[in-house]
């Protein structure tokens, strides 16, 4: 084989996996369009050090990050019909009003929520998330008084970083009341494989937001629809394997007992 068709059998190659690919690319987000969850990949399918993530947080020296103030994104989940927009106020403070200030006026109640995804829950706009329908039950009950509900969540905190949130962010802004609320992100801190520390240093090795990027071309391919979703069928695998490996382990135990 000449040199000259040696390297038009190697473009076409290229040519012909490039238009594959995209084929493929393009099936995969028309499929997910018709079927309601989009025709781009949702803020959750995003990696964190994606730019469109990077983009929503800044560097904290104590709880290691918060959301970027003054700015406005759009949340929302696949499943969701419409999606939501999220204000962040000036204080990085989920809102529904740009400006907090730190005096609080003589009829005003503040109820501050503290807690990680599910208190942030950037899925949801501010007025249907459990914190603003919670400041809406209140101005309800209490219409004579001015109502301000301050969301601190931070998406993946545990509750060391959130005592830190508390004490440092959201104490100087005098809340009447305060909630704290976590699911399971301190299950992370009392694995088997880890020896326990109460100031979860043993998990809190690196700086919080810290993700060291992969290399370009994993990069390249984070943006792929069908890749990304692809991925996450095989994380979910492996978990129900695991899952199922652990059980069985557990049984054949009790058995050997």
């Amino acid at each position: 084989m000449k040199r000259k068709e040696i390297k038009y059998y190697i473009l076409s190659s290229i040519l012909i996996i490039v238009v594959g690919f995209g084929a493929i690319e393009l099936t995969t987000r028309t499929i997910s369009w018709v079927s309601g969850k989009g025709f781009t990949l949702s803020l959750h399918e995003l990696e964190p050090y994606d730019k469109e993530v990077e983009s929503l947080y800044q560097w904290h020296p104590f709880t290691g990050m918060t959301f970027m103030p003054n700015t406005v994104f759009q949340g929302g989940h696949p499943s969701q019909k419409e999606q939501s927009l999220i204000l962040v106020d000036n204080h990085s403070f989920l809102s529904n009003v740009p400006i907090l200030e730190y005096q609080k006026s003589p009829n005003e109640i503040r109820i501050a929520t503290i807690g990680a995804s599910t208190t942030a829950n950037i899925n949801l706009s501010f007025d249907e998330n459990w914190p603003g329908l919670l400041g809406t039950l209140v101005q309800n009950a209490l219409p004579e008084k001015k109502l301000s509900v301050i969301n601190a969540g931070v998406p993946g905190f545990d509750t060391a970083q959130s005592i830190g949130n508390l004490a440092l962010r959201v104490m100087p802004f005098s809340p009447d009341v305060v909630i704290i609320y976590h699911a399971y992100n301190d299950l992370k801190a009392i694995r088997k494989n880890l020896t326990f520390e109460p100031d979860y240093s043993h998990i809190h090795t690196k700086p919080y937001g810290f993700h060291k990027k992969p290399h370009f071309f994993i990069q390249i391919l984070d943006h792929s629809m069908f890749y990304v979703r692809l991925r996450q069928e095989y994380r979910d695998y492996n978990q129900e394997m695991q899952k199922l490996e652990k059980l069985k382990n557990e049984r054949q135990g009790k058995v050997t007992d």
